[in-house]
């Protein structure tokens, strides 16, 4: 879903605030509170410092890490304790406003992000200092905290659990391959592997279907008439967003676009779960040439990247797996 990400750790107290509010999870067992106990560790410097570090290179073999500023933020015990503890939480709730439709804020998505980097950081120094017992512990808080953002039923949040994934495969499977792990440590992370579900593992399918309810409710109730031409000229897309405005500005019913763009998530949907991709290109061409209307155009998300993403997960799972049953 197309939403405005709050990038940097400002606001933070408001945040803490807003995700103590009316969640499904109590609090004690609740992985977020506890998450935002330790994004309040993490200071915008450490943000500069951590972003600076290569992190498509934390897997490689070779890589080292030498730089003072970030073993000092790797040393930390009281924040790497307090992710730890996070993640290792049952349950997730973010407090998450789906009603706001595209007003809707994740403001843990960066430093979710962030602290996965630190964790994989802190799991490559403790591999290099022969401390395999931690460094399992920091990866399968990786793992954990990936499997938490899955409950958002976002896509975004799909996403990024999935690039978290992502991150933590190749370091996992270092570990693997230069022997340092007991068997104890390798039952750990293959239970925090079972945590994800065989079908949806990273919750794409699931965000999408929420993403298609959130979309259409929050359109019918925001763009109406002039209010919502008004709205949707803030969008960059000047072609489907531009027509939509100029359609609602003369008194175009938004009901009818919102059937089309329903009826193109639902066939996409289907195609995507099927893994389709030539049902999802001809789709895409169709909604392209306005078959599906100008609401489609301007918020239904780019089906064959979802697909690709999809294909990219199926294949670093049954990789990981792979690695753990060896």
């Amino acid at each position: 879903m197309r939403t405005l990400l709050t990038r940097t750790l400002a606001g933070l107290a408001l945040s803490v605030t807003l995700a103590s509010a009316a969640l499904a999870v109590d609090s004690k067992d609740n992985a977020a509170l506890r998450y935002w106990r330790a994004f309040a560790l993490v200071t915008p410097a450490h943000v500069e410092v951590i972003s600076g570090v290569d992190r498509n290179r934390i897997g490689d073999a070779d890589f080292a890490i030498r730089d003072e500023a970030v073993l000092n933020i790797l040393r930390d015990d009281s924040l790497i304790s307090r992710l730890v503890e996070a993640a290792a939480k049952p349950d997730c709730d973010f407090a998450i406003e789906y009603d706001k439709g595209l007003d809707a804020l994740l403001p843990h998505l960066g430093p979710m992000r962030t602290s996965a980097v630190i964790l994989l950081l802190r799991a490559r120094m403790d591999l290099a200092e022969g401390d395999a017992a931690h460094a399992s512990q920091a990866l399968e808080a990786v793992l954990r905290s990936s499997e938490h953002l899955v409950s958002d039923d976002t896509l975004i949040s799909s996403l990024v659990s999935l690039a978290m994934f992502a991150l933590a495969q190749p370091v996992i499977e270092l570990g693997v391959s230069q022997k340092a792990f007991d068997a104890n440590q390798i039952v750990t992370l293959r239970d925090a592997l079972d945590r994800f579900a065989e079908k949806d593992p990273f919750g794409v399918l699931a965000s999408i279907r929420r993403e298609k309810e959130v979309i259409a409710g929050w359109a019918a109730s925001t763009l109406r008439g002039e209010a919502g031409a008004e709205w949707l000229r803030v969008l960059p897309d000047e072609g489907a967003a531009g027509r939509l405005a100029q359609y609602l500005a003369q008194g175009g019913d938004i009901i009818s676009q919102i059937s089309l763009y329903e009826l193109y998530m639902e066939r996409a949907i289907l195609a995507l779960e099927r893994r389709d991709g030539a049902t999802l290109a001809s789709l895409s061409e169709a909604a392209d040439a306005g078959a599906f209307g100008d609401l489609t155009g301007t918020l239904a998300p780019s089906f064959s990247n979802l697909l690709r993403s999809l294909e990219r997960g199926d294949t670093l799972l049954a990789s990981l797996r792979e690695s753990l049953a060896r």
